[in-house]
């Protein structure tokens, strides 16, 4: 049969004859590849799956079928790889066969099959050039269709990490939403003590879950991490030491996080401290949102925090307060004028050497300001300070001379 040429379209008719004793040998061959896949598959599975057993023989069947096809094309494999390949897969990985199981097993299972070829080869009266010409084609194309087969095994097993890793994460964010909501779940669900004071942490930006279970691990306190879908991440870092906030701010305000912002809670011991740290590092978290500070802690925004949680008190502070003043034709000035006392501690003679200007023309603006409000200064000023601060958090340093909207 041999036509002593070594071109390749001519060497077609030999590889036809290889394909068609292939194809002869077919039931033989997958035989033997099922055998191998189930014996591979069960030394890596405890229990037998029945679907799974089905599903080996689907592909072997499926990707004898693709090899023949791409010898007797004789050129590397365009065609798709067959969707059983994708389904098994998929199957293995729930019965608990890693990726680099899954490739030993089918690049086992590809030199099989190549040795049937070999064999048809060494059986063939081809010219020893034509034949190693035949194996060259044959070799391409079977490798080719390898290469593509190893690819997409390759895609379920990344595709169902990253599903395993989304569930988990889902799974930890509804858990700790039913601890917050006071449900009773099974703590065995949780690698996380309650007995222990926590200090609850709100997290947001680049490697903001990373940073926190490093610092964690760093301090030596254990750690729940749950991300959310809105990008941010809760934490609860605890210890029976007693939880520092110090030292939590501490650790983050480096460099190494630069873009890791957070908002701390106070700490708080059992359960419902881990609870209440959480409501803490939210009220921070508002405030955070509104600062664009980088590192927030409950304690040093505790007002503001309370207020910006009560949105309706907020409305009241701003429009009894703020408001007003911002309308009149000196509101600019005036409160610059009280941002300064309160910054001065309330020390009139310091604001107006802050200001740079004369005691009476600052107890003049004060004045005006008493008239503004209709009430004297005296009597509200934790609620003017606090509504000052708002202002600032809404408008930046300085208050906006248009009038505020909280």
């Amino acid at each position: 049969m041999s036509s002593g040429v070594s071109d390749g379209g001519s060497l077609e008719p030999e590889r036809l004859d290889v394909v068609e004793r292939l194809r002869v040998r077919r039931p033989e061959a997958l035989e033997d590849l099922v055998t191998y896949m189930h014996r591979s598959a069960l030394d890596r599975t405890r229990v037998r799956d029945a679907q799974l057993d089905r599903g080996w023989r689907e592909v072997s069947s499926a990707c004898l079928d693709c090899g023949l096809l791409a010898i007797e094309q004789g050129d590397e494999w365009s065609g798709p790889i067959p969707p059983i390949v994708v389904v098994q897969e998929r199957r293995a990985v729930r019965n608990g066969i890693d990726f680099s199981t899954s490739v030993a097993r089918y690049t086992t299972a590809y030199g099989l099959a190549w040795d049937f070829v070999i064999e048809e080869l060494g059986y063939s009266d081809f010219s020893e050039q034509d034949r190693m010409l035949v194996l060259r084609q044959a070799s391409t194309a079977s490798l080719s269709l390898l290469t593509q087969l190893l690819s997409e095994v390759a895609k379920v097993h990344l595709g169902e990490l990253k599903h395993g890793m989304r569930t988990s994460a889902q799974n930890d964010a509804r858990l700790a939403r039913r601890i917050l909501a006071g449900e009773r779940v099974n703590e065995h669900e949780i690698d996380y003590d309650f007995d222990v004071e926590h200090i609850g942490v709100i997290a947001w930006g680049e490697g903001a879950a990373n940073a926190l279970a490093a610092v964690a691990d760093r301090l030596g306190y254990q750690r729940w991490i749950v991300s959310n879908d809105d990008g941010t991440v809760w934490a609860w870092l605890g210890t029976s030491r007693g939880c520092a906030v110090t030292d939590i701010e501490t650790a983050l305000d480096c460099d190494t996080y630069a873009h890791v912002f957070a908002a701390i809670g106070e700490p708080a011991p059992k359960i419902t401290g881990f609870r209440d740290t959480h409501g803490l590092a939210q009220g921070a978290y508002l405030v955070a949102q509104l600062s664009k500070q980088r590192i927030t802690c409950y304690a040093d925004v505790a007002g503001e925090a309370r207020a910006l949680q009560d949105s309706l008190h907020a409305k009241w502070l701003m429009r009894t307060y703020i408001t007003p003043i911002v309308e009149h034709p000196d509101g600019a000035t005036l409160l610059k004028t009280l941002e300064t006392f309160y910054e001065a501690a309330r020390i009139v003679d310091k604001a107006a050497k802050l200001l740079d200007i004369g005691r009476h023309t600052v107890e003049r603006h004060l004045e005006k300001v008493r008239d503004i409000i209709g009430r004297e200064l005296r009597t509200c000023h934790s609620d003017m300070e606090l509504a000052l601060r708002l202002a600032q958090l809404h408008y930046g340093s300085g208050v906006s001379t248009e009038s505020p909207q909280p």
